[in-house]
């Protein structure tokens, strides 16, 4: 593990994935590792499967950089991502949709570059949709709660844990945005990696 976490760090040395995140998703295999960036669109889950199932994926690892997007899409790379048994790194940002796959990580990890005050970004609000143009808040306790729930038990989460996560992200409003402190990404199990210069 220790030797995925510096070649983690030696990729984002190179900055491939600190550049501002891109409008449409960017889905591919670098190092052997799955990474995602950009905003999760219809198919994303298809092209994640596709590279998953066909042996590119050679390190069980995927790292995110990601404001979030479509949530049916984020649910099904969850869910392969519970089934690889991958560990999620936020390699930038992990915000909104995102965060249903970072939460699956048999590891969960952030970057911090303590040189540059540099650390990663994740945040939730609530879900929400579009009816007619106009945006409506989910509820709780709703289908889309549940999938949440079980997305956050399935990653590693006990039950209040989980509970306690969905208060947070059901009472932010969808035109706002919580973000995790460090101190609570280290409470939540999250383990730090650092920026490592050669």
């Amino acid at each position: 593990m220790e030797k995925i976490m510096k070649l983690i760090s030696k990729i984002l040395l190179g900055a491939s994935l600190l550049s501002p995140t891109t409008q449409a998703a960017d889905i591919g295999v670098e190092h052997g590792m799955l990474y995602l960036r950009g905003k999760l669109e219809q198919g994303d889950a298809m092209r994640v499967y596709n590279l998953l199932s066909n042996g590119s994926v050679s390190r069980a690892a995927i790292l995110l950089d990601s404001r979030g997007g479509n949530l049916l899409e984020a649910e099904l790379i969850a869910t392969m991502s519970l089934d690889a048994r991958l560990h999620t790194v936020v390699a930038g940002e992990c915000l909104s949709a995102c965060v249903n796959i970072l939460m699956t990580g048999q590891t969960k990890s952030y970057f911090k570059h303590t040189e540059h005050k540099y650390i990663s970004s994740v945040g939730v609000h609530t879900p929400y949709y579009r009816l007619y143009g106009e945006i409506v808040e989910d509820e709780k306790y709703s289908s889309t709660w549940w999938n949440y729930y079980g997305i956050l038990h399935a990653g590693g989460m006990e039950s209040r844990d989980a509970i306690k996560f969905l208060d947070k992200v059901y009472t932010t409003p969808s035109n706002t945005m919580y973000q995790f402190s460090e101190k609570e990404l280290r409470g939540m199990g999250f383990k730090k990696i650092d920026y490592v210069e050669d």
